[in-house]
């Protein structure tokens, strides 16, 4: 029975989200506690009411079991999407990192050409300057 019983709290668990069959289990179980509580108080059954009373508190203890449970369940679902939101930005962060490294590196090579040909051309001036000076000479 309680293989089957577990299998029915997690299917309800999986269907209504986590903690609910705890909190749904903990009314009825509180619910029927107060009843007993009830009753052993109108029969004179000191027993009877001291059951209830326990039944009821174990009831509440139950229900919040449950909702702590769904609250852990709501924060550990918000806690991934954080987390994929973050690996999603991280993503976009390099992808734009690597456009722009490519762009400084197409850049500098576009500098350094037109630095050789300044220099080139820097150094065929000293040249020609050179063999002018030696004609002079």
């Amino acid at each position: 029975m309680q293989t089957q019983e577990k299998s029915v709290k997690e299917k309800v668990d999986d269907v209504l989200g986590s903690g609910t069959s705890d909190k749904v289990q903990g009314q009825v179980k509180s619910a029927v506690g107060n009843a007993k509580a009830t009753v052993g108080k109108w029969l004179g059954d000191d027993e009877m009411r001291a059951k209830g009373h326990r039944e009821h508190a174990e009831g509440e203890v139950q229900n919040t079991a449950g909702e702590v449970k769904s609250f852990a369940a709501k924060a550990v679902d918000k806690a991934e999407e954080a987390a994929d939101t973050l690996r999603e930005k991280a993503q976009d962060v390099r992808e734009k990192a690597g456009v722009i490294f490519d762009e400084a590196k197409a850049k500098a090579k576009e500098l350094a050409d037109e630095a050789k040909q300044k220099f080139a051309g820097v150094k065929e001036e000293v040249k020609g300057a050179k063999d002018e000076a030696k004609k002079h000479v």
